[in-house]
């Protein structure tokens, strides 16, 4: 039997809710030269049977339940060793995509077989309820690269609009991850763009196609809503990482900078917004050395001349520029309020 062309990837954690839509829109594709892994990372729930039901109705789908439970990273690293097609995509086991995606990447693939395929996406927000609520449709303009500074200078326009992080937009192919041993890192959370920014050291080749056919979940209580304790640590990572490529990439301009300097400025207050929780167990002589040493980076002072001064962000952004702790946690309050009793609210301004 022959090698398919497109492994799927799906791991598999407390998603008795959504299992099958998700693996159902990926059978309904109308190119059907695919796998699909399901990789069980010991769910406690009833997915570890639906999964194996599922496989039973289809002989494209195979299941490896993993003894203990070991995170997304670990999840998807075990489907990328299981996987024998040539590309490998990956998928959110509570997401769904829609039917001509396979049939759109194979078609592009044959014209330019990219190192990289990306897409856009659909965020779906749903309420405490599980009821749909807003749609917000991200879609890259469609184009195929081959010139590695065209490529590295895109990575810049794909953070701007989200879709450079994400693993779940994009089809790799196999061989690159292979050759790279690049594999995700275990983490609270930002896994996936540390994966992207690695691997896009090695990419030679991209597509971007002008399509929004995945649907991502945005539910109520997930990463927006759930306490991450590392989650300080985890965001100053992305942003290192990212500053560092755009600087090994000679990209580091002007725009990139302020790029940067938003996300920073975004972030922080994020994390501020964190520290009041009560989860988080910081006094306020705790959260006061957070935030001296927060503003005590070379992170911090390379990108505070670069911080926007528009709008909201503009004023969050004024007070890190002063060291204006109180003005700080005020906003930050602020925010951790409206995200606790107003979330659609903080939807509609994050």
């Amino acid at each position: 039997m022959n090698s398919p062309l497109i492994s799927v990837i799906i791991p598999v954690y407390n998603v008795e809710k959504y299992l099958e839509k998700c693996v159902i829109s990926v059978l309904r594709q109308t190119f059907t030269d695919f796998e699909i892994l399901l990789i069980d990372d010991a769910s406690p729930d009833t997915s570890p049977l639906l999964c194996d039901n599922l496989a039973k109705e289809d002989g494209r789908i195979k299941v490896f339940h993993l003894e203990k439970n070991g995170g997304v990273s670990n999840a998807r690293n075990v489907g990328i060793e299981k996987a024998n097609g040539e590309y490998i995509l990956f998928l959110d086991s509570d997401d769904y995509i829609e039917d001509y995606l396979f049939e759109k990447l194979a078609a592009t693939i044959k014209v330019n077989p990219a190192d990289v395929s990306v897409f856009g996406l659909i965020e779906e927000y749903y309420d405490k309820n599980g009821e749909f609520y807003k749609k917000n449709v991200i879609c890259p303009e469609e184009k195929s690269l081959t010139d590695l500074e065209q490529i590295r200078r895109e990575a810049i326009s794909l953070e701007a609009t989200t879709l450079y992080g994400y693993p779940w937009n994009k089809l790799y192919k196999a061989s690159l991850i292979r050759e790279s041993g690049v594999r995700f890192e275990k983490m609270g959370f930002n896994e996936d763009i540390i994966f992207n920014i690695k691997l896009f050291y090695s990419v030679k080749s991209l597509n971007l196609l002008g399509i929004a056919p995945y649907h991502y979940a945005k539910r109520f209580g997930s990463t927006t809503g759930k306490f991450i304790p590392t989650y300080h640590r985890d965001i100053m990572y992305k942003i290192k990482e990212l500053y560092l490529q755009f600087e090994s990439f000679g990209i580091l301009d002007h725009n990139a900078m302020k790029l940067l300097a938003g996300e920073y400025v975004r972030y922080t207050f994020s994390a501020l917004e964190r520290n009041l929780d009560p989860r988080s167990k910081l006094n306020r002589k705790a959260r006061a050395e957070f935030f001296k040493k927060h503003i005590d980076t070379n992170l911090y002072k390379n990108l505070k001349p670069y911080f926007p001064t528009e709008s909201l962000i503009g004023i969050m952004a004024a007070t890190l520029k002063s060291a204006d702790m109180r003005s700080a946690f005020l906003i930050a309050r602020i925010i951790y309020l409206i995200k606790k009793f107003l979330p659609k609210l903080f939807s509609s301004i994050n």
